[in-house]
């Protein structure tokens, strides 16, 4: 995602040590973990947010897609590999 560093994203999932200098990392773990999610877990994420009305600042009801919910699982994958 724009504007993430690496201890936010977890830096790059397949990191490049080819040598050369290119920013070419490919995806984060972020994007990796966000790939990975199991429904099960994203249908608990959906559950969760729908029964305590938790919103993004712009949506006026609680309302999440399938790919916010993977992400959310992400960033809880990386919060929890800090611990």
């Amino acid at each position: 995602m724009f504007g993430l560093n690496d201890e936010q994203d977890g830096g790059p999932a397949f990191p490049n040590f080819n040598g050369d200098d290119r920013n070419n990392n490919g995806m984060t773990l972020r994007d990796y973990f966000a790939n990975h999610a199991l429904e099960a877990d994203i249908e608990e994420i959906i559950t969760e947010i729908r029964e305590h009305n938790w919103r993004f600042p712009y949506e006026k009801k609680p309302v999440v897609t399938r790919q916010q919910a993977r992400y959310i699982h992400a960033d809880r994958m990386i919060e929890a590999r800090k611990l």
